[in-house]
């Protein structure tokens, strides 16, 4: 289970926010992000290193340690075939309620605005 973090955003420096402007607009570009209206995010910050492109890291520390761990095992894969049997028809549908996808999400909050990881479907 995952509870939603909000976090102010890290300052940055006046000079390095149209570095920030322009990794965020590649990253919508690319689909990778969406633009966002949750109180919640994780902060980031740019690392700026001699001779290699500015980089965007996102400080998950917070959230992490909120995280509460699952103590259910996994089962064994052998246990699962052995109790299917001789069945012919198998569901995955186990009539759970699932959570909302968008509280589960990891969010990215910068000085210019919040956004979010959409879920990719395969």
């Amino acid at each position: 289970m995952i509870i939603p973090v909000a976090k102010r955003p890290y300052r940055l420096p006046e000079a390095h926010y149209a570095t920030l402007k322009e990794l965020i607009d590649k990253l919508k570009a690319a689909g990778i992000i969406e633009d966002c209206n949750s109180a919640s995010a994780a902060p980031c910050m740019l690392i700026m290193r001699e001779g290699k492109p500015p980089r965007l890291v996102i400080d998950y520390r917070a959230l992490n340690m909120k995280v509460v761990a699952d103590n259910y095992p996994l089962p064994l894969i052998e246990e699962l075939l052995a109790q299917l049997g001789e069945g012919i028809y198998f569901s995955t549908m186990g009539g759970r309620k699932l959570p909302s996808p968008a509280s589960l999400w990891p969010l990215l909050g910068t000085p210019l605005q919040h956004f979010v990881f959409p879920l990719k479907r395969c």
